[in-house]
């Protein structure tokens, strides 16, 4: 763990354009106030300085919980008073010079991304897929074709469908976020799967357009709804790349 001459630790919260002046959590150090430093130009880092000691607590699950949450809360503080590239927990650096290198060595990147996010937030939509809904509404749709068929042989017609179903569901569900993706106003916007039912929208700040829209998409489908599932700062498009060297060293694994 890098350690600086009085003992304590540069710790960063997240890359900012400026400093902002807004009211900010109180960090993981309870009562000492984050500051803002340029580290070079166009970007500033929001930093606290933490002493070894108490950056060595956090392997402690009760304090670990807390100190992450903190990390957190600080993050939600700085993306209400303007854009961040939030850092993962426990980044810290020996010295201000040591964090300005390391900043200097990727700063085109780092601008790029800052441009990207401009007053924007992340958007979590989730895809609720029923399948038996999803049958149900389609065997319906046949229904006039089904009925005139015996009973036996509507059954194994009904069973093979429902096979080919689930061998296509998968597909089914990539339909419909590419449906949802190609429907949305001014489309293509930034996107990024978490899962096979949960993705992630880069969307303007505190524009409703976008929940509403989701949650009345697909409606007359059975079985396939969207909605919001959250909003948060934009981490899915900044964190994958925007991981420091290992110089960098994290307080805690992860």
């Amino acid at each position: 763990m890098p350690v600086s001459e009085n003992g304590s630790l540069h710790y960063v919260y997240g890359l900012t354009r400026g400093a902002y002046g807004g009211p900010l959590a109180a960090g993981v150090i309870p009562g000492a106030v984050p500051q803002f430093a340029p580290v070079t130009a166009g970007l500033w880092a929001a930093i606290g300085f933490v002493p070894a000691a108490v950056a060595e607590s956090w392997q402690e699950p009760a304090t670990l919980a807390a100190a992450a949450l903190a990390h957190h809360e600080m993050i939600l503080s700085l993306h209400a008073s303007g854009d961040v590239i939030p850092f993962r927990f426990g980044t810290v650096f020996s010295s201000l010079a040591d964090l300005q290198s390391q900043i200097e060595s990727n700063a085109a990147h780092y601008r790029h991304c800052l441009e990207q996010i401009a007053g924007c937030e992340e958007v979590e939509i989730r895809l609720a897929a029923d399948f038996e809904a999803f049958v149900a509404h389609h065997l319906a749709a046949r229904g006039p074709d089904l009925g005139f068929k015996s009973p036996g042989r509507r059954y194994l017609e009904e069973r093979q469908l429902r096979r080919r179903w689930e061998e296509q569901w998968a597909d089914v569900k990539q339909s419909a976020w590419k449906a949802l993706e190609q429907a949305l106003p001014g489309a293509p916007w930034p996107s990024q799967p978490l899962d096979a039912d949960r993705r992630v929208f880069l969307w303007p700040r505190k524009s409703q357009h976008l929940h509403s829209f989701a949650e009345k998409f697909h409606q007359s489908q059975d079985g396939l709804r969207f909605s919001v599932n959250g909003v948060w700062p934009p981490y899915s498009f900044v964190a994958p790349q925007s991981r420091l060297p290992s110089e960098a060293e994290p307080v805690v694994g992860g």
